[in-house]
């Protein structure tokens, strides 16, 4: 079965981000529709939730519970909604590096879902090192900050991990992402000691604010982008380059339909 570990608490964060970014509202195969309300509830309520997680070779185990009864039952329901989302081909959050990356590898993952007396406990493994790296990153970087941090971490990206196995090799040629009916896709190749990441863009879509520990170059090679680096503004036409300086604060909004090329160090 194809599916995320407590994908469904991530899940609670994104409509927050959709309200603040129209740009980022549809976030592929339609909306939550009768998960709203649980989504809302957990949100208000996620200081009530407590997590643990465990590294596995080949993954992570983790427990995700409460205490108050009806936060556990949410958080139980909920992980399942989640898990029938993947299934469909329905994908969220896809503005976020790591989940689109989870995505697209998600046949390559397995999980099991088993109810505790005040939550559930979900081992999510793969049979593949660079997954594995993906799946950890996603159980410490994402759900268990969102559950520490609410609302505020919901509005920031999470960042890929620096994996020691790379999805492809030095020699291999891969090409730009091809925009889809979730109006975003990002695609990732490793060389050495340097990342490249392309994005696609629908126009008005785009990044929330956020900064990376690595100096970057962002390059436009098609469309237009307005990007703001601290108090700076750049309109940024096809061929246009800007560096991005490491720990400052940086978003972009697609003014058309728009494809960039990130380089940082991994």
């Amino acid at each position: 079965m194809r599916s995320l570990s407590l994908l469904a608490l991530a899940l609670l964060l994104t409509s927050s981000v959709a309200a603040q970014n129209p740009g980022m509202g549809r976030m592929g195969g339609g909306g939550h529709g009768g998960d709203m309300t649980t989504i809302h509830s957990l949100l208000e309520n996620h200081d009530a939730i407590t997590r643990r997680v465990v590294d596995r070779p080949d993954g992570v185990e983790t427990w995700t519970e409460s205490d108050d009864p009806a936060v556990a039952a949410q958080i139980r329901a909920h992980v399942r909604a989640m898990d029938a989302r993947l299934d469909e081909g329905r994908p969220i959050r896809r503005w976020d590096p790591l989940f689109a990356e989870l995505f697209e590898h998600a046949d390559a993952i397995t999980m099991q879902i088993e109810d505790t007396a005040t939550g559930v406990r979900v081992v999510e493994t793969s049979d593949d090192p660079y997954v594995v790296a993906l799946i950890q990153q996603h159980a410490h970087r994402a759900i268990s900050e969102f559950v520490a941090g609410g609302m505020d971490r919901a509005h920031q990206p999470t960042p890929l991990p620096a994996p020691s196995v790379s999805p492809t090799s030095d020699s291999t040629m891969t090409s730009l992402p091809d925009f889809d009916d979730a109006r975003f896709a990002t695609a990732s190749l490793y060389a050495g000691t340097t990342r490249v990441n392309g994005f696609a863009f629908r126009a008005g879509q785009g990044l929330p604010e956020h900064a990376v520990p690595a100096e970057a170059f962002l390059i436009v090679t098609e469309g237009a982008a307005r990007v703001t680096i601290g108090d700076a503004v750049h309109t940024l036409a096809a061929g246009d380059g800007v560096v991005l300086p490491a720990d400052v604060p940086h978003a972009l909004t697609a003014r058309e339909d728009t494809r960039i090329v990130l380089v940082r160090a991994r």
